[in-house]
């Protein structure tokens, strides 16, 4: 399902918009049709935002995790919310790529808070934090008082030493969660890096900006993801490619091999004319089929090719020639024995008139 990347400066009023996305989730889900919702941010990670920026290395660390957690939720049954500052354009690149992987939808909601504002909420979480701490912190120890027994004065007038108190176990207390407030160096250092989301941009669209006293447009926003017409179309980038045949490289080695030597056969036929069509027999193409050799005396099946340079080639170019469509065809690998002839062979015919017109130039 879709992923929704929301934007903007530290305390920018992001959380409050992913919890409206996620309540407007819980509205329009039915037994039917449900829509699960995952929140990944700070707190659902359990990351601490000062930590996180603490470094280059940590913030590359940080953003790392977060991603993952992307790759590892996004998939066609699941709405995503990355509540995650999302400043630079080319995470939110990155992010627009793996929806795209997954052949799903994505939006960018961008908090357009002033930084002053900004400021005065993080001051805010700061002085609650500090508040809820000390008015949960537990009272200061005293010293224990010992529950031995009096010392007593043996017969030889020594004074015996008390029993000693009973021992006891404490449990460690969980840690504590990572504060929702920013120090202020970090918080500074942070609001300077937000590069705006621009509409234009494919990666920033669709784009919807709130203000803080806007009301959040969830059904436009539910509207674009979940419109069919809206999901991108696959291509090359985005479609895996087919499962190829286990014995494919060695198919691909076989048959070119057989096709250039029929070429090097026909080529020094005394009989040959350069400007001669030279056919490769459905066995040559087939990898020698049950022939010998490249001879194409054998029984294979297909059609026959055709190969015409206009002028003899050497044995060296046709060796790198076909070293070149080896490279290519280790990219883009065609399906069958069949296909692996055709496109060699028309390979050849394309780029072997190239080479022979280089050589004449």
């Amino acid at each position: 399902m879709p992923l929704i990347l929301l934007c903007g400066h530290p305390c920018s009023g992001k959380t409050k918009r992913a919890e409206q996305l996620i309540a407007y989730a819980a509205s329009i889900s039915t037994a039917s049709a449900p829509v699960t919702v995952q929140l990944i941010n700070f707190e659902t990670l359990n990351l601490d935002r000062n930590a996180f920026y603490k470094d280059i290395p940590s913030e590359k660390h940080g953003r790392a995790n977060i991603k993952a957690a992307v790759t590892r939720l996004l998939n066609p049954t699941r709405l995503v919310i990355c509540d995650y500052n999302n400043s630079i354009k080319g995470y939110r690149y990155e992010m627009f790529c793996m929806a795209r992987e997954q052949n799903t939808t994505h939006a960018v909601v961008y908090c357009n808070t002033d930084l002053k504002t900004c400021t005065e909420w993080n001051k805010k979480r700061m002085d609650a934090a500090t508040a809820a701490t000390a008015a949960t912190a537990p009272p200061t120890a005293t010293a224990a008082t010992a529950t031995a027994t009096d010392a007593k004065t043996t017969p030889d007038g020594k004074t015996a030493a008390p029993a000693s108190a009973p021992t006891t176990t404490t449990t460690a207390a969980p840690p504590p969660p990572p504060p929702p407030y920013y120090n202020p160096t970090v918080f500074e250092d942070v609001s300077k890096r937000l590069e705006e989301p621009n509409e234009q941009k494919k990666w920033d669209h669709p784009l919807f900006i709130v203000k803080p006293d806007d009301p959040l447009p969830s059904s436009a926003i539910f509207a674009a993801l979940y419109d069919p017409s809206k999901a991108p179309k696959p291509s090359a980038a985005t479609v895996a490619p087919k499962a190829v045949e286990t014995n494919y490289l060695f198919e691909l080695d076989k048959t070119t091999q057989h096709i250039i030597k029929t070429i090097v056969a026909a080529q020094n036929e005394s009989t040959a004319l350069a400007t001669d069509d030279i056919k490769i027999p459905p066995a040559a193409a087939d990898g020698g089929g049950s022939g010998s050799g490249g001879s194409g005396s054998g029984s294979g099946a297909g059609p026959v090719l055709r190969v015409n340079f206009g002028k003899k080639i050497s044995v060296a170019e046709l060796g790198r020639l076909r070293r070149a469509y080896l490279k290519l065809a280790a990219m883009r690998p065609p399906q069958s024995t069949i296909a692996i002839a055709a496109a060699f062979v028309a390979f050849l015919n394309s780029s072997g008139k190239e080479t022979v017109k280089d050589l004449n130039g």
